[in-house]
């Protein structure tokens, strides 16, 4: 299982960093061709409908990947899901179309046409659907095959907003089309693939399904996600309103790019988390209490420690990375974009941990620990938001406090269930945080400064992460490594360098 396990990360980890290259380039077109105030729309109405898919899905989905990881023979979960995703789909759009008839838009989308709004909606529908095709494929251990679909899917869009965006001056319009249409054509590949290799083969044909016992069992694992699910859509959206609301749309494009920078390295660290999910709810199903606690004590301070890695880079380059992403009208989201590259940071560690819940059933908890810090999270919004209205700062300090408040209580519950210290790894958080702030800080002083942006940030990459692989092999518990496996990985290179020159 290690084997399998190394090889699904390395294979999702290389796929992710291609996703936050192509998302990079991606950022630096799409907000200066759009501007402000069009990319605010978007922001509103992306994160609008991911609030309100994130909601309908009513924990399902986690239902779903646990279920289905637990037990790959039980194909009748797919076709009952997919039913399930085809009335989450009606809702969105009653709900959309009475809002409208009940002559709501203008309180709830404000200045956002309704022609906009319908193609958000299939725009989170999609994006939500992906997600779902994704876990079926980590599921049945597939995950090197829809990897390699997702790098194709992931080039293709790249292609078609470069060739938009040059010959025909991409606007909201196009962008929203193209990221519809892109998504549509992952999708029916997914599901092609998945119909080649028997997965999906002739779900519809089945006859012997018991409905009544499944929405039974989706409603006991649900239940307590559900009205988490409800807090934590209404928190969702009335951050971005109350926003929109008292800064305006530009405020929103800010901390919107500010958001979709903070995100390139989400996506990298982020490629363990249905992984780690994955093998957390295979050994439970297999009463593997011991292979848990390894999995935890080892994966859970590397994966912080990796995290924090990409989040200080952006910290101490935020001022290139603007420079080089965006342009002049968007110098507001230098803070923002700190403060969310740390939030991305403590959002995956929040994650991956949150994993352990799941697989041992505990949505009651992860129910509970979810009302608590979101209700914290309600209290900071209006502080800093309507209070001090610190714009798209304001919005960006009330996510980190927030999910650094949540994943703390997150750990602490974890930590007693697979019966390992907590205060072990908020001791390794402290340390990694530290080490690779001071990493950072002494790179900065010994990086020379270009009149390029690319170059600046290039050359503070190769001294910093330089410096951080030397730290990582003087203390090696930095990413959870021994001393030991660190000397057996150097003599491995050696062996291959001296095969690669001399053989």
């Amino acid at each position: 299982m290690k084997s399998s396990l190394k090889k699904r990360y390395l294979v999702k980890l290389l796929a992710n960093i291609i996703s936050a290259l192509v998302g990079a380039i991606v950022v630096a077109i799409v907000p200066s061709a759009l501007g402000p105030s069009s990319y605010g729309k978007f922001i509103f109405i992306q994160q609008f409908f991911s609030n309100t898919f994130g909601f309908l899905d009513f924990g399902t989905s986690i239902t779903f990947y646990t279920k289905i990881s637990r037990n790959p023979e039980r194909k009748e979960l797919i076709l009952f899901y997919f039913m399930i995703s085809m009335v989450i789909l009606s809702i969105a759009i009653l709900f959309t179309q009475g809002a409208y008839f009940f002559e709501l838009d203008s309180y709830i989308f404000n200045e956002i046409s309704q022609y906009y709004v319908y193609l958000g909606l299939f725009f989170g529908f999609f994006t939500w659907a992906s997600s779902a095709y994704i876990r079926v494929f980590d599921a049945y251990l597939l995950t090197v095959q829809v990897e390699i679909i997702k790098i194709l899917y992931k080039l293709g869009f790249l292609v078609s907003i470069l060739l938009f965006t040059y010959v025909y001056h991409l606007n909201l319009e196009m962008f929203l089309w193209l990221s519809i249409s892109s998504l549509l054509i992952f999708i029916l590949t997914m599901n092609r693939y998945l119909i080649k290799k028997s997965v999906v083969a002739g779900l519809f044909s089945r006859k012997k399904v018991n409905y009544k016992d499944l929405i039974i069992e989706f409603k006991e694992f649900c239940a307590p996600i559900a009205s988490y699910g409800i807090v934590l859509m209404l928190v969702g959206i009335a951050d971005i309103w109350l926003l929109q609301y008292v800064s305006g749309l530009e405020e929103m494009g800010f901390y919107g790019a500010s958001f979709q920078i903070g995100a390139i390295g989400f996506m990298i660290t982020s490629a363990m988390i249905p992984i780690i999910n994955r093998e957390f709810a295979y050994c439970q199903e297999n009463n593997d209490s011991r292979q848990i606690r390894s999995l935890f004590k080892k994966y859970i301070p590397m994966f912080f420690s990796l995290s924090a890695l990409m989040s200080i880079y952006v910290a101490f380059q935020a001022d290139n990375i603007i420079g080089l992403f965006l342009d002049d009208r968007y110098n507001s989201a230098y803070v923002p974009l700190i403060l969310l590259s740390f939030f991305f940071t403590y959002l995956a560690y929040t994650r991956i941990i949150e994993t352990i819940l799941f697989s041992f059933q505990k949505t009651k908890e992860y129910r509970n620990i979810g009302l608590i810090y979101n209700i914290f999270g309600v209290a900071l919004s209006f502080l800093f938001i309507f209070i001090f209205e610190f714009g798209a700062t304001g919005l960006a300090i009330k996510m980190l406090l927030t999910q650094l408040f949540g994943s703390s209580i997150i750990l602490y519950f974890s930590s007693k269930i697979v019966e390992v210290k907590a205060s072990s790894i908020f001791k390794h958080q402290i340390i990694s945080i530290f080490l690779l702030a001071l990493i950072g800080y002494l790179a900065i002083l010994i990086t020379p400064q270009f009149q390029l942006y690319i170059l600046n940030m290039a050359f503070y990459g190769v001294v910093y992460f330089g410096l951080a692989i030397l730290a990582t092999y003087i203390y090696p518990n930095l990413f959870s490594l021994t001393r030991q496996g660190v000397d057996t990985q150097i003599l491995l290179i050696k062996q291959r360098l001296y095969k690669f020159f001399y053989l």
